[in-house]
């Protein structure tokens, strides 16, 4: 989710308010590399969806934070929450 409309200008991370990477097989991956480089490049929230936890990793400037069935985002984009409990809801039908 990018900051505002950038017109012509080519985004960059740094334009970015929050990055979310969707993780099954490649959450090492994600954690170790994609996430610092995130962080390296400027944005300021990045969500790894744990998709076999069935968690909300979400890590910003304080810190990490993991999230569990049940609890809800705090908006990191004014408005906007997510329920865990909705966002796996489908994963669990499909086991």
């Amino acid at each position: 989710m990018l900051r505002e409309p950038l017109g012509r200008h080519k985004p960059t991370a740094a334009d970015c308010l929050l990055a979310i990477e969707v993780s099954d097989s490649s959450l090492r991956f994600d954690r170790e590399r994609k996430l610092p480089a995130y962080r390296r490049g400027g944005v300021d929230e990045v969500w790894i969806v744990n998709v076999p936890d069935r968690q909300l990793e979400v890590t910003n400037a304080p810190g990490t934070r993991v999230l569990q069935r049940g609890d809800r985002t705090a908006p990191a984009v004014e408005g906007v929450t997510v329920d865990l409990a909705v966002l796996f809801a489908d994963l669990d039908d499909a086991s």
